[in-house]
């Protein structure tokens, strides 16, 4: 059965630390109990690394939904030297 539904993006879809009650990804679990949300967003988070995100979430056979929130695009991946 598909019952999961993943959320894809940067600190839009973020729910914070502590986690806001009133975020929308926290509303969408009160509203839909029966479906795990899985919050694969984080803050700062590139165009790029929300594409890998996606191929995560379509990659689980149990993935009913994805929700993707995308970034600026001038947010860029600078590769690390170090």
């Amino acid at each position: 059965m598909k019952n999961v539904i993943y959320i894809c993006g940067d600190s839009v879809s973020q729910p914070g630390n502590p986690p806001r009650i009133n975020h929308w990804s926290k509303i969408l679990e009160v509203k839909f109990p029966e479906l795990k949300i899985k919050n694969l967003s984080y803050v700062g988070a590139t165009n790029f690394s929300i594409v890998s995100q996606v191929e995560v979430a379509i990659s689980d056979t149990s993935t009913a939904f994805v929700i993707v929130n995308g970034t600026d695009i001038y947010r860029l991946d600078v590769p690390n030297k170090y």
